[in-house]
């Protein structure tokens, strides 16, 4: 008589009362809504400080294992892409692969124009990027800059420094606490930048069509290489 949700939560119980040394979850919380999901995240790791006991979780989603996980293994048809702190997951992803599947993410592909250990010159479609390489790289190298949303910063006039390109905005996604601003390059290329609703405002500083420029600091993304 009792709910999904209900037998999944005394499942996970009865596993725990038998105090086992290493404890299996597959998707252990795919059946509870969102916010009963948000708190049972933070019991399961109060738990597993209280009885030591070893968690190993299987789960689709991303931001259930940023949450619960000391660290994260992200894999791909079988293969162990990166193995990593959900920090350094999230901020140095190794590839591509595992930038795009953990939030949200900007790729932007281009081609080393020139290196040192500390700066590179990156050339795409709308000019030049410059970004912080984790080596020297050899000129016309095919890289991808991964450039999380919340990096990006939008405003209707061209910063003074920095990276920048101009674009229109195409959608706009409010979530309450954060909008999020698709935004289309010259090129074709979208670019989402997210800003955070710190103040009550009655209008939108800007709405679709609206030209606007998106800008982030040279540190801001990751080059990647594969």
């Amino acid at each position: 008589q009792i709910s999904g949700g209900q037998r999944q939560r005394v499942a996970l119980a009865r596993s725990l009362a038998k105090n086992p040394k290493v404890l299996l979850l597959d998707e252990p919380l795919a059946a509870l809504d969102k916010k009963l999901r948000q708190e049972t995240q933070f019991e399961l790791m109060d738990i597993q400080e209280k009885t030591g006991t070893t968690f190993m979780i299987v789960t689709h989603d991303q931001e259930e294992a940023m949450t619960v996980a000391s660290r994260v293994a992200v894999m791909n048809a079988g293969k162990i892409k990166q193995i990593a702190t959900p920090d350094a997951i999230y901020e140095q992803p190794d590839n591509a692969y595992v930038a795009d599947f953990i939030g949200e993410v900007n790729l932007i592909d281009g081609k080393i124009a020139g290196s040192t250990a500390q700066s590179c010159k990156i050339a795409w479609p709308e000019g030049t990027i410059t970004a912080v390489p984790k080596a020297k790289l050899a000129k016309d190298t095919e890289v991808c800059l991964a450039i999380r949303p919340e990096k990006v910063v939008i405003a209707p006039e061209k910063p003074e420094s920095g990276n920048a390109v101009m674009g229109k905005v195409l959608d706009i996604a409010y979530l309450g606490n954060i909008s999020t601003y698709h935004v289309e390059t010259k090129s074709g290329q979208v670019i989402k930048a997210q800003v955070a609703n710190a103040e009550r405002l009655e209008r939108r500083r800007f709405t679709g069509e609206d030209p606007g420029w998106l800008s982030w600091a040279d540190n801001a993304g990751v080059v990647l290489t594969e």
